[in-house]
């Protein structure tokens, strides 16, 4: 069996299941209540996001041993996956109420669980925090990327701002033009998606292989143990 993740993760695991689990309740009642008719889709969402933070609170008691860092992945992906949805379904308003920093204090919380995660996986060696920088260095600036174009779509203003003089930067890019210009624009866009592409490939390979790095010592002992 694995060893115990540490009690601060597992008690900050469980205050903030805690939290969107009241939360999750209460936004789906209001969801039925507030006017002009009751979003369903929403309350759909919320529920399920309910059910899995009641589920995580054992957690916090030490409960899924077993596998403690995917059962929090799972955790947070609910929470991710339901408030992002839910939000989409009633396009970011609930009755005249705008859901923008509601979904964005779940991401983060949702963010959180994920790091601890991450975390309580990644303390079993040393070396893994290593490799794992390495890949988050070659994901970066796809992630930047990612976070700009999220945020835009929310609308946070200041980063509109940024990601409207980002795109003005590649205005050449992405107009098209005639001739020479085109075949060079055409080029530069093939390039990028192969330097893209390989940047990708390459953080997820050294991500995995951080997560690898901490079930050798497993590996290892599972051998040298006679049959």
């Amino acid at each position: 069996m694995l060893p115990l993740p540490p009690r601060p993760v597992r008690m900050l695991t469980a205050a903030i299941c805690a939290i969107v689990l009241l939360s999750a309740l209460a936004t789906a009642v209001l969801a039925i209540v507030v006017p002009p008719k009751p979003a369903w889709t929403f309350v759909t969402f919320e529920l399920v996001i309910a059910v899995c933070c009641a589920l995580a609170l054992p957690f916090g008691r030490g409960a899924y041993r077993d596998g403690p860092g995917l059962a929090l992945i799972c955790f947070a992906g609910a929470i991710f996956a339901g408030s992002v949805l839910g939000y989409l379904s009633v396009h970011g308003v609930l009755g005249t109420t705008s859901l923008k920093l509601w979904v964005l204090v779940r991401v983060a919380l949702a963010g959180v669980i994920g790091a601890a995660a991450v975390g309580i996986v990644l303390i079993r060696n040393p070396r893994s925090w290593g490799v794992l920088a390495k890949g988050l260095a070659l994901l970066s600036p796809l992630l930047v990327i990612a976070a700009v174009v999220g945020a835009r779509k929310l609308g946070v203003p200041a980063i509109t701002r940024a990601a409207d003089k980002l795109i003005g930067l590649t205005a050449p890019l992405t107009q098209p033009g005639q001739g020479l210009g085109e075949a060079i624009r055409l080029g530069a866009i093939i390039i990028l998606g192969v330097i893209a592409g390989g940047l990708f490939c390459a953080g997820l390979h050294f991500i995995i292989r951080a997560f690898e790095i901490c079930r050798e010592p497993e590996a290892q002992q599972s051998a040298a143990q006679p049959a």
